[in-house]
């Protein structure tokens, strides 16, 4: 006997613990519903009575129980979305999270050259340094991070999105990828923006350079935080 839309959802309000900023489980049931079936929320409301077919049933009873164990919801369908465009996640990195569009706003907003360089330090799915070269499509953008994993991922949002983004493996520090005339490098595992503008003269040591940092505290984690 097939379950109902309905039923699905009651066991999903039954199964999913309430968490901070999502009070009522059965609507943390029904996302994970419409995108393990495919369809938007709205047809879950309006056809509660629809049966749900056995390989949607299967994946969303999978889904429930990884995410009642504390398992980030985005990671269990595999995407999320930041600055209006879907991105590839996985385990390997963190899901993007919506106050660092604001950093993405305040890095667009700055009085940047035209084809100003960007460094986004722990890029992880990439979405920063991607959303800079989709914005700015003369800019040209640098990703770096510990984890190969989380640079395979990024280099496959960077193809899903149809931009150009230079990928680096890097064991420690950055400095050596900073290279140009004028760069911006981000450091989002912080939620820090900084503006490194150098000018230069008839010689390196005349060289001018700028600090701008916008700091923002993250919650403590534990270990190394690759960015978002």
């Amino acid at each position: 006997m097939m379950t109902t839309t309905a039923k699905a959802l009651e066991l999903g309000g039954r199964s999913l613990p309430e968490r901070r900023g999502i009070p009522d489980p059965r609507r943390e049931a029904m996302w994970l519903l419409a995108r393990a079936w495919g369809v938007e929320e709205i047809a879950l409301r309006l056809h509660p009575e629809r049966e749900v077919p056995a390989e949607v049933e299967a994946r969303y009873n999978d889904w429930l129980q990884r995410r009642a164990a504390g398992e980030p919801a985005h990671h269990l369908t595999g995407s999320c979305e930041f600055w209006g465009r879907d991105f590839a996640v996985s385990s390997a990195v963190l899901v993007p999270r919506p106050e660092t569009e604001l950093l993405v706003q305040v890095v667009l907003d700055l009085p940047l050259s035209p084809t100003a360089r960007v460094l986004d330090v722990g890029t992880g799915s990439g979405c920063i340094a991607i959303t800079m070269a989709a914005e700015r499509p003369k800019w040209r953008g640098f990703a770096v991070d510990r984890s190969a994993s989380a640079l395979e991922i990024a280099r496959s949002n960077a193809r899903r999105h149809g931009v150009v983004v230079a990928n680096h493996r890097v064991e420690s520090g950055t400095e050596q990828v900073v290279q140009g005339h004028c760069a911006v490098r981000i450091a989002a595992n912080r939620i820090v923006a900084r503006l490194v503008e150098r000018k230069a003269c008839s010689s390196p040591s005349a060289s001018r350079h700028r600090e701008i940092g916008l700091h923002r505290t993250p919650p403590r984690t534990g270990g190394f935080q690759r960015a978002t």
